[in-house]
């Protein structure tokens, strides 16, 4: 977790997280919020192909409870 959020850091230019490196964070914190304000960016800017991970996730997660690890989704 710690390296994942060092290198979102790192990458940031302006203090503001890319909607990829917010859903990457969600994943990592087990958070479901970042995951969906990754959504919620990406499809405002039109990036309906990239929404398809986050998506994925969050059916995932309101299915089962739980965020899966590894090859699991």
């Amino acid at each position: 977790f710690q390296s994942l959020l060092n290198f979102c850091t790192r990458t940031n230019k302006n203090g503001i997280l890319t909607p990829m490196q917010y859903c990457y964070l969600g994943i990592a914190k087990n958070d479901i919020s970042l995951i969906e304000k990754s959504i919620v960016s990406l499809e405002c800017a039109g990036n309906r192909f990239y929404c398809r991970l986050p998506k994925k996730i969050v059916v995932e997660f309101d299915r089962n409870g739980i965020m899966y690890e590894g090859d699991a989704i």
